[in-house]
């Protein structure tokens, strides 16, 4: 488990970076087709929620379902960098 835990302090140092990340690849999607302007502002709306309390839970409760293309799209993306 500490394993695990070490990384925690750079995580959160970054969080914001990714967070910001995540914002523009939302409007991306939208931009290319792939998420209506209501999904995008609704992830984006929830991702500011995010970053403004801090809080650790789930993106997926503050933004909703919407969320999962984002996910999809980033990890897809980061696998083809690999």
């Amino acid at each position: 488990m500490e394993q695990f835990n070490a990384s925690i302090e750079i995580d959160k140092r970054l969080s914001e970076f990714d967070i910001c990340g995540s914002m523009a690849y939302a409007k991306a999607l939208e931009k290319a087709g792939i998420l209506s302007k209501v999904e995008m502002e609704k992830i984006i709306s929830g991702l500011e929620k995010v970053k403004l309390i801090k809080v650790e839970r789930s993106p997926s409760k503050e933004v909703g379902h919407s969320i999962g293309f984002l996910y999809l799209g980033r990890y897809s993306e980061e696998e083809n960098i690999q």
